[in-house]
């Protein structure tokens, strides 16, 4: 697939149009300057152009959080009762 400006495509992007599904999870695999290679034969239009749709699929990353609690007596209970306004059964003391 040739296109007219690759400069904001990257390798991995998937791509959607006229002849590619996006079912088809069509992927570019390659980049030599103009010219794009795909993971899936998109259909030869001749002199004709299409409109192609080029996206990354969001991914979401995860945080470790580290907490401290003023005393080390703090008991948490998967079955405790939900009080009003509080988390179950956080912040009991024994």
């Amino acid at each position: 697939m040739v296109v007219t400006n690759a400069s904001s495509l990257a390798v991995g992007q998937y791509v959607t149009g006229t002849g590619i599904p996006k079912s088809a999870k069509a992927q570019i695999t390659a980049i030599d300057g103009t010219t794009l290679t795909l993971n899936y034969s998109a259909p030869n239009s001749g002199d004709t152009y299409n409109n192609f749709d080029f996206y990354a699929i969001p991914t979401f990353t995860s945080q470790t959080y580290t907490f401290a609690a003023p005393d080390n007596k703090y008991i948490f209970r998967s079955a405790g009762v939900l009080p009003f306004g509080s988390f179950p059964s956080a912040g009991l003391t024994q």
